[in-house]
């Protein structure tokens, strides 16, 4: 079994991830075939029906199971920080670990989601910085560990510079990013405040609803 995926595991003390393993009377999260389909095609990587699937992730659990992967003693004495836990609540919303062909190499895909703003580039690019340290190593272990990352919205984001991103996290060579559609249902609504002539305003006395429809969200009902 990958080392990696081994300490993922014990750090996955996410309570959502408890409570819907609990009530949904499943152990893990997997994936369904149309998805690991959707997926392969992306990053290019056949990604098997055994797939782990971790929600909301913290990236200093991430930082962390990968250094004990590369330290055996690490749990046995207390070790010096060196930014290891930087105790931020940074996350990744969707943490896909597995291993294929090859049995000393494990793949992890980090998918953030938005299904209803968008991103920042100075959100991005800060969780780039701190992936770029995460993942300053290929080799953990014995293991080689290849990480992707894939941005999942209901429309392609647009004008996301990814310049300072670290290499792996790029699509390709021109810079471009990983992303899948992430499908919205017709009808979901969205409430704002606002003035009473429906202007959004955050310090608002008033609120106004928009519906769904694909593939954006219309004008303010009525």
């Amino acid at each position: 079994m990958s080392q990696v995926i081994g300490y993922l595991e014990q750090f996955n003390r996410k309570e959502r991830f408890i409570l819907l393993n609990h009530v949904l009377g499943k152990q893990a999260f997997l994936l369904n075939r149309d998805f690991r389909e959707t997926l392969r095609r992306e990053i290019g990587v056949l990604v098997p029906d055994d797939a782990l699937v971790f929600m909301d992730f913290h990236l200093d659990w991430l930082q962390m199971a990968l250094h004990l992967a590369n330290h055996d003693d690490a749990l046995s004495h207390a070790i010096k920080n060196n930014g290891l836990a930087t105790a931020n609540q940074e996350d990744i919303d969707l943490l896909v670990a597995f291993r294929n062909e090859d049995p000393d190499e494990t793949h992890l895909v980090l998918i953030e989601a938005k299904a209803d703003t968008g991103w920042t580039n100075r959100q991005l690019k800060s969780k780039a910085k701190r992936l770029g340290f995460i993942f300053d190593k290929h080799s953990y272990g014995t293991e080689l560990v290849k990480a992707h990352f894939v941005l999942m919205s209901p429309r392609r984001p647009q004008r996301i510079e990814t310049d300072t991103w670290p290499h792996w996290m790029k699509a390709n060579t021109d810079d471009s990013i990983h992303w899948l559609e992430l499908p919205l249902r017709d009808g979901l609504l969205k409430v704002t405040r606002c003035h009473e002539n429906k202007t959004p305003a955050t310090d608002g006395k008033f609120l106004f609803f928009r519906e769904y429809k694909k593939p954006h969200w219309e004008v303010p009902i009525g």
